[in-house]
């Protein structure tokens, strides 16, 4: 059975950093209209804090997995990508962090190491539970290692 899938950020995270983006644009226009004295310094901080919000945006848009058969296929921010097969996964950490608390998610984090190749999935990406499914499924126990959850549990919750 061929399994074809794709995990990205969600969209919704980098609008929201274009609608900040924005807002220090629209700021610094009723600056700039309305005469103010101070329209270069707010020109100049506006940019510094537009900055990393630019970058975040890029950042969630480029980042891209998609799985076709027994191949995985990264495309990372700054437009390198790579393919992997399956069976050439070296290790696998599972990163499983349980809060104490009922109000906080449990958070998840897969890095998988082929060779001197590394890339990461967390739980926020569409289809984690298809990967997540899929990587146990296709990998073997040896090479996954689990920090802060057994293995057993997690075949349980995604098998």
């Amino acid at each position: 059975m061929k399994k074809n899938f794709k995990l990205e950020y969600p969209k919704g995270i980098a609008y929201s950093c274009f609608i900040i983006i924005f807002i220090f644009i629209l700021i610094d226009l009723i600056s700039f209209f309305s005469n103010d004295p101070s329209f270069i310094a707010c020109i100049i901080t506006s940019l510094f804090l537009i900055f990393p919000f630019l970058l975040g945006a890029i950042f969630i848009l480029r980042k891209k997995i998609y799985v076709s058969g027994d191949i995985i296929y990264v495309s990372k921010t700054l437009g390198s990508k790579f393919s992997v097969d399956v069976k050439n996964i070296d290790k696998i950490t599972w990163r499983y962090n349980v809060p104490k608390g009922d109000t906080m998610p449990v958070l998840e984090k897969i890095d998988i190491k082929v060779k001197s190749k590394k890339f990461y999935i967390e739980t926020m990406f569409s289809n984690y539970d298809k990967m997540a499914k899929y990587l146990l499924e296709n990998v073997d126990n040896s090479k996954i290692e689990v920090l802060g959850s057994t293995i057993d549990e997690l075949r349980k919750e995604y098998l």
